[in-house]
């Protein structure tokens, strides 16, 4: 007979203040909407468990104590309180409940100064964190990115030796930026799930992280998109790209240029639109790599 055991964990503000604990490798905990959320589900010394929000599979990872259960969560998911499944051995199940708040106080006061080194430079960058909130953009529609759609799930994305490697560098030196988040657009609410960067075009853009070019999509209205697979079921997309340097199957170094930004069709600008899929939902960028994301002003 099958057991079922309930392990209630509080993951709400509270955890946001104690999770500089997870060791560096495992994303911020963040259970907000287009957050990451972090929970320990068994200690690291038991057999590694499989875990499952609905019925998304879960990439599962360790540190010195437990392996935690990375849950990343959509833009629109409701506040409250939530069920991650957790197999610790075949036939034994746990359930614990994830609290996900209606928003994340820490992050939207969060601003410092940090040295950057790498592809993109060196030097003082400020580095700030928007809170999800809904924010003015007008009337405008080009924004919207029909081709910035979700990786389809399939198991064989969490096979292989690759694993994810949370620390992201900024994918293309801009600073003006339409964030995650829900937006205004003509008096009415619309979800923009990943990150839309203006700035100069033909400048470089770069992978935030090792991963492989699972797919190139090309279409008259939105350029070039490349999706990267990072391991454990976590995607990059990165839209609105044009002489690209990468293709299907090629494996990619953290940092390493994959195109250069496309002309907007309604302006002089250029423009990209940069993505992260865990669990098969887009999650603010921002959250990962704390220490290197791109700024947002």
């Amino acid at each position: 007979m099958l057991t079922q055991n309930i392990w209630r964990i509080c993951v709400g503000l509270i955890g946001l203040v104690g999770s500089t604990a997870f060791c560096a490798d495992l994303p911020l905990h963040t259970p907000v909407p287009g957050g990451i959320a972090v929970l320990p589900i068994a200690p690291s010394t038991s057999v590694k468990p499989a875990a499952k929000f609905g019925n998304r599979e879960l990439l599962v990872s360790s540190d010195a104590d437990n392996w935690h259960a990375l849950i990343g969560l959509p833009c629109d998911i409701l506040p409250g309180n939530y069920i991650v499944r957790v197999e610790l051995e075949p036939g034994e199940f746990n359930s614990i409940e994830l609290a996900v708040s209606p928003f994340a106080p820490d992050i939207t006061s969060y601003e410092e100064d940090i040295e950057s080194s790498g592809p993109n430079g060196s030097g003082k960058v400020k580095k700030r964190w928007d809170q999800i909130v809904a924010s003015e953009v007008g009337s405008e529609t080009e924004f919207l990115n029909p081709n910035l759609k979700p990786v389809a799930r399939k198991r064989a994305a969490f096979s292989g030796a690759m694993k994810p490697d949370f620390n992201f560098l900024p994918v293309v030196d801009f600073t003006e930026s339409i964030a995650y988040g829900k937006l205004i657009q003509n008096k009415k609410t619309v979800t923009h799930d990943y990150m839309t960067y203006i700035g100069v075009p033909g400048s470089q853009v770069y992978s935030p992280s090792t991963g492989n070019v699972v797919k190139v999509i090309e279409s008259e209205n939105q350029g070039i998109t490349v999706h990267i697979s990072h391991g454990g079921g976590v995607f990059s997309i990165l839209g609105h790209l044009e002489q690209v340097l990468v293709h299907e199957g090629q494996p990619l170094d953290a940092g390493e240029q994959v195109g250069s930004t496309r002309l907007m069709n309604n302006g002089d600008k250029g423009r990209l639109d940069w993505g992260v899929q865990m669990n098969g939902y887009l999650v603010n960028p921002l959250i990962l790599g704390r220490s290197s994301s791109p700024s947002s002003s």
